[in-house]
């Protein structure tokens, strides 16, 4: 324990914010992790449990740590170094916990013997503490506040915190948001592995994580091009998603719609069995009719009250008939109304589905014509279908006073044979015209059934399509938002640091032109090596020096957009490179400006 105190000592030696940092960056050009979250990588695990849920979300890297009473550390993948400099963007969210923070783990050893962390809380402090065999060991502050420290760098609760960590020969040079914050030493590690480690409890973003060692840079030399344009890869990358969530959600919406297809095919079977029991009802109501017939037609072998008790006691049975087919009509009705009820239900469900699905607008507006139009037509059908149904029912009740005419006649006719048997045959003849017309019901019902399962899948369509309209119209106002407020934040950014070099120098803001092209996040932190010079113009091809308008030490650089940036002068302090600048002015180039340039 002695032992551990005394290297504790020795080599947890801080320095105070008024000491300049020590560590330079310009040598620290290797990129070994360029890690922006843009997709699903190797660096960073990809969890979610009940306790962690540690995903991408819109171009961060989300974690989410639910366990109300222990933390969790999280390791990237080989990112094992010994001297190097590490920046990150880290956003704390919203949380029940008061005292929610999120460290960045520094030459990490193995089994988690050993660590060196620098902690932010959402309270705008900061700790610098020290993991020996699963105990934490504060290196900074007093224990009577846990090592925290209050600094005006650090942001609160759903800000940003750019920090960069600059690590050399067992030195440790801390930047929040692109100011020195502190140094201090620690020799009891030579290398180790980088991560987070995040409190119980608590939420927050990454916006990304770089590393880099000595060396020279194996980035991609379009580096530059990438920075700017990194706006319009993160949105790129966001659609990507969206049309990845698109299929998804497709394939849902066919499982939704094979599904209740199988329970009407299935309900429309039992309808159907209904419908052929009403048939046999019906077959056995004519075969009684036709019992009455021959009845009728042995009239001349027997008495009038004979004929006339075997005619009621077959109007009882038909009556009986009638009865029974009344309760399955019923019964049929009531599965006419459960089948609705599931078939809404159904609708409802794939209705639900439905709404989440996003889709282009260009392809909303045609279908959404087409479909409007398609449901017109199959309205003016389903009218029609209905005026149909109106008419065969009003020659139902026709049919059926023309029927009730007959046997009143059949009953005061009764001792006359001839006179019976022509009702009987009437009676015949109008119970076949009634079957007729009933069949005729159910064939036109049937189609009228089908024409509105059509118009009502049209509708849904067309609610579908509205619905993923008004969705997509949101998610690009949100993504223009969000691109607007980085490039206002990376403006802003530059000319705080330019202001501040030209201050130094002993230049007036108020004599400079503004330079209004946005900085691309991580903000490179500059050494003292730069120069200045005067920028009069872009030109899509190479001038000619007659027409520079007797310009000095004129000079241009190539893009990777393939056009010229023309400058004149190269100057050591920014005062020089403004008083040059006022000269170009006057030359003819209104528009010219002061930028900073390495050598």
């Amino acid at each position: 324990m002695k032992t551990i105190f005394t290297t504790l000592i020795l080599c947890a030696i801080f320095i105070n914010n008024g000491i300049a940092q020590q560590i330079s960056s310009e040598a620290y050009s290797h990129t070994e992790i360029l890690e922006d979250f843009s997709q699903e990588g190797n660096i960073f695990p990809i969890i979610n449990t009940t306790k962690n849920q540690f995903i991408i979300d819109n171009g961060d890297y989300f974690l989410s740590r639910n366990d109300k009473d222990s933390q969790y550390i999280i390791t990237a993948n080989n990112s094992s170094f010994s001297d190097f400099i590490l920046k990150t963007s880290i956003r704390i969210g919203p949380s029940n916990n008061k005292n929610a923070s999120i460290g960045i783990i520094l030459k990490a050893q193995q089994k988690q013997e050993g660590a060196i962390i620098f902690e932010i809380n959402k309270n705008g402090e900061y700790r610098i503490k020290q993991l020996l065999n699963n105990t934490y060991k504060t290196l900074n502050g007093v224990s009577k506040h846990e090592g925290w420290i209050k600094s005006k760098l650090i942001n609160l609760v759903n800000e940003h915190n750019l920090i960069e960590i600059r690590i050399e020969k067992n030195t440790f040079d801390v930047y929040v948001n692109n100011e020195y914050l502190t140094t201090f030493i620690n020799s009891d590690y030579t290398n180790g592995s980088c991560g987070f480690v995040i409190s119980p409890e608590t939420k927050a973003r990454i916006a990304y994580y770089h590393i880099n060692t000595k060396g020279e840079s194996t980035a991609d030399k379009t580096a530059y091009s990438r920075n700017t344009n990194t706006s319009i890869e993160e949105l790129n990358n966001k659609i990507t998603l969206l049309e990845k969530n698109n299929e998804k959600l497709n394939l849902l919406n066919t499982e939704g719609k094979e599904n209740q297809r199988l329970e009407l095919k299935s309900l429309r079977k039992e309808i159907n069995n209904q419908a052929d029991i009403k048939i046999e009802q019906e077959k056995e109501i004519a075969s009684l009719n036709r019992t009455i017939t021959s009845l009728k037609s042995k009239s001349t072998s027997s008495t009038n009250k004979q004929q006339t008790d075997k005619i009621e006691a077959l109007k009882q049975k038909i009556a009986i008939e009638k009865s029974v087919n009344t309760n399955l009509t019923n019964d049929l009705n009531k599965v006419n109304k459960s089948s609705n009820s599931e078939i809404t239900k159904l609708k409802n469900e794939v209705s639900t589905l439905k709404t989440q699905i996003k889709t282009t607008t260009n392809i909303n507006t045609t279908l959404s014509t087409d479909l409007s139009a398609e449901k017109t037509a199959h309205s003016n059908t389903k009218n029609g279908l209905s005026n149909s149904v109106t008419n065969k029912a009003s020659e139902i009740k026709a049919l059926e006073a023309q029927l009730n005419t007959t046997n009143q006649q059949l009953v005061s006719a009764s001792k006359n044979s001839v006179l019976a048997k022509e009702c009987a045959k009437n009676e015949a003849t109008l119970t076949t015209k009634i079957k007729n017309a009933n069949q005729e019901i159910s064939t036109l019902q049937n189609t009228k059934n089908k024409q509105d399962d059509i118009v009502n899948d049209l509708n849904s369509q067309l609610s579908l399509l509205k619905a993923k309209q008004l969705d997509l119209k949101s998610e690009v106002q949100t993504l223009m938002k969000k691109t607007s407020n980085l490039e206002t934040t990376n403006i802003e950014l530059k000319e705080l640091f330019i202001l501040k070099d030209f201050e130094a120098n002993g230049v007036k803001p108020s004599d400079l032109v503004k330079r209004t092209n946005p900085y691309s996040t991580p903000k490179e932190l500059k050494g003292n090596s730069t120069i200045y010079a005067v920028q009069f113009g872009v030109f899509m091809q190479v001038q000619a020096y007659s027409t520079l308008k007797v310009l000095d030490d004129v000079w241009y650089e190539k893009t990777e957009h393939g056009t010229f940036v023309y400058l004149s002068g190269q100057f050591k302090n920014p005062k020089e490179a403004t008083a040059h600048k006022n000269k170009v002015a006057a030359l003819g180039y209104p528009n010219a400006f002061v930028v900073t340039l390495r050598k």
